[in-house]
C-alpha cells in the first residue's frame, strides 16, 4: 500500500512525539521524589527543634523541682535546728539548777565517750578566739595556777618584750622596779608552795565520787551524746557568758583530772592571739603584779635574745655604768652589760641562777 506524502509525514510526525514522549515524563518522574525528599527534611527538622524544645523544657522543670526541693530542705534545716537549739537550752538550764550541776561536772570529766569531747572543745575554742576569757582567767587565779602561767609566759622569750610592754601599761615604774631588783638581787616568787592546801583538791573525782552519780544524770547525758548535740552543749557552756560559773569549774576540774595542763592552754592561747589580752587580766590582780616584776627580772638576763621589739626592761644606757644590769632594746637585741661593777657583785647571775621552785602536781603535769 502506497502512502501519500501528506500521511508519511503525519506518521512521522506522531511517531517523533511518542518517542519523545518518555523522555519527558522521565525527567518529570524526579520532580515529586525531589519535593517529598524536602518535605521530609522540613518535618526531620521541625521534629529535631520540637526535641530540643521539649528537653529544655524538662531541665526547666528540673531546676525548679530541685529549688523547690531545696527550699523545702532549707525549711526543714531550720526546723531541726530549732529542735537542737531547744535541746541544749534545755540541757544547759539542767546544768545550771545546783542540784545536778556537780554530777554533771564529775560525768564530764569520768566518762570516757565525753573527756575526749571536753577536751577537744576546750582547746578548738581557745585556738579560734571564742573561748569565754573570764572563765579561763577565773579558773586560774581560783586555783592558784596564774602565778605559773606568768612565770611561763615571762619565761618564754618570744614574749617577754611583748609582755613587758604590756605590763607597762598596768604597773607604774615597771622599767625602774625591774631595774632596782637586777641590781639589788631578786627575791622569791610568790608561789603556790606557800600557799598550803591545793584548791584543785576538791575537783578531783574519786571512786567514791562516780559510784554516786544519778541514773538520771547518766541518762540525760548518754542521750545527748547520742542526739550528736554534745559538742554544741560544751561548747555553749565555754563561750557563752551566762555559763560562765560552770565553765570555771569545769576547766578546774579537766586540770584537777589531768585531762589537760597549763602548758595546752597557754599554747591554744597563743595560737588564737588571747595570750596578751589575758596576761593583762591577771596583772590586775595586786599580788600577780608582784609575781610579774619579780619575773621580768628574773628573766632579764636569760631572754636577752628576743626580738620581739619592745623597750628597755633594765637601764637605758645599757653602758655598764650601773651594776650588772641587762637591757632588752627595742630592737631585741641585748645591750646592756653583765659584768660586775667595781663593787664586785654581779646582777644577772641571780636571775640565770635562780632556781624556780613550783610544787608539781603529779597529776597535772
Amino acid at each position: 500500500m502506497k502512502l501519500s506524502s501528506t500521511t508519511a509525514l503525519a506518521i512521522l510526525a506522531t511517531a517523533t512525539a511518542v518517542s519523545a514522549a518518555p523522555s519527558h515524563v522521565q525527567e518529570n518522574d524526579h520532580l515529586p521524589y525531589q519535593a517529598s525528599n524536602s518535605h521530609k527534611r522540613d518535618e526531620e527538622q521541625q521534629f529535631s527543634n520540637k526535641l530540643n524544645k521539649r528537653e529544655e523544657q524538662e531541665l526547666t522543670e528540673l531546676v525548679q523541682y530541685i529549688n523547690n526541693y531545696k527550699a523545702r530542705r532549707d525549711a526543714i534545716d531550720a526546723e531541726i535546728m530549732k529542735r537542737d537549739y531547744a535541746i541544749v537550752t534545755d540541757v544547759l538550764s539542767a546544768i545550771n539548777q545546783s542540784q545536778l550541776a556537780p554530777k554533771i561536772l564529775d560525768y564530764l570529766v569520768t566518762n570516757q565517750t565525753f573527756q575526749p569531747i571536753i577536751v577537744n572543745v576546750l582547746v578548738s575554742v581557745m585556738k579560734s578566739g571564742l573561748i569565754s576569757l573570764q572563765a579561763v582567767l577565773d579558773a586560774l587565779v581560783s586555783s592558784n595556777l596564774a602565778v605559773n602561767v606568768i612565770n611561763d609566759l615571762i619565761g618564754d622569750c618570744t614574749l617577754y618584750v611583748d609582755l613587758f610592754n604590756i605590763a607597762k601599761s598596768v604597773i607604774s615604774d615597771l622599767a625602774t622596779k625591774v631595774k632596782d631588783l637586777i641590781s639589788g638581787g631578786i627575791s622569791s616568787l610568790v608561789g603556790r608552795d606557800e600557799l598550803g592546801e591545793d584548791p584543785l583538791a576538791p575537783y578531783v573525782v574519786t571512786l567514791e565520787r562516780r559510784l554516786d552519780l544519778d541514773s538520771v544524770v547518766d541518762n540525760l547525758l548518754d542521750s545527748l551524746y547520742k542526739s550528736g548535740l554534745a559538742t554544741s552543749v560544751v561548747k555553749d557552756i565555754l563561750t557563752n557568758s551566762d555559763y560562765i560559773p560552770f565553765a570555771i569549774n569545769l576547766i578546774k576540774s579537766m586540770l584537777a583530772n589531768n585531762l589537760i595542763d597549763i602548758g595546752s592552754i597557754i599554747s591554744a592561747l597563743k595560737q588564737s592571739g588571747l595570750i596578751g589580752q589575758l596576761f593583762s587580766d591577771l596583772l590586775n590582780f595586786g599580788t600577780l603584779q608582784t609575781v610579774a616584776v619579780n619575773a621580768f627580772a628574773a628573766f632579764a638576763g636569760t631572754c636577752q635574745g628576743s626580738t620581739s621589739g619592745g623597750i628597755s626592761a633594765g637601764t637605758g644606757s645599757g653602758s655598764g655604768s650601773s651594776s650588772g644590769t641587762s637591757t632588752i632594746t627595742t630592737g631585741g637585741s641585748s645591750s646592756g652589760s653583765s659584768s660586775s661593777s667595781s663593787g664586785g657583785s654581779a646582777a644577772v647571775g641571780p636571775c640565770k641562777r635562780r632556781v624556780r621552785r613550783r610544787r608539781r602536781r603529779r597529776d597535772l603535769y
